[in-house]
């Protein structure tokens, strides 16, 4: 997880992450982790009805699926499309499940619909 973009706050993620105030120093989180995975008093999930999940407030079905509407860059001129993934991990396997392979790509989009 990388460092927060907002100044004096550099580890507000794992802070908020943790339920603690954003501007909560490294040695408190750290801390208040241990203790969480010590004494499982660990940050319990919040529950959200579908419906309301932030995550399914923005949906594409069938013919809405459209990916040049993703603001994905070019970014070069010889570039084969937009991508829509720079540093994505893609774990694929073979259909017999014999082989499994991790590989890390990037992901270009060549047309509108997948």
């Amino acid at each position: 997880m990388g460092k927060s973009a907002h100044p004096g706050q550099p580890f507000r993620r794992l802070a908020v992450m943790l339920g603690l105030p954003p501007e909560t120093p490294l040695m408190q989180i750290q801390a208040a982790y241990i203790e969480a995975k010590e004494n499982g008093t660990a940050h319990p999930p919040r529950i959200l009805d579908r419906a309301d999940a932030p995550c399914k407030q923005n949906m594409w079905v069938g013919d809405q699926i459209d990916l040049n509407k993703i603001p994905a860059p070019l970014a070069h001129d010889g570039d084969g499309g937009r991508y829509l993934q720079t540093a994505g991990l893609n774990i694929t396997q073979t259909p017999d499940g014999r082989w499994t392979n991790w590989s890390t790509n990037r992901a270009v989009s060549s047309t509108p619909r997948p």
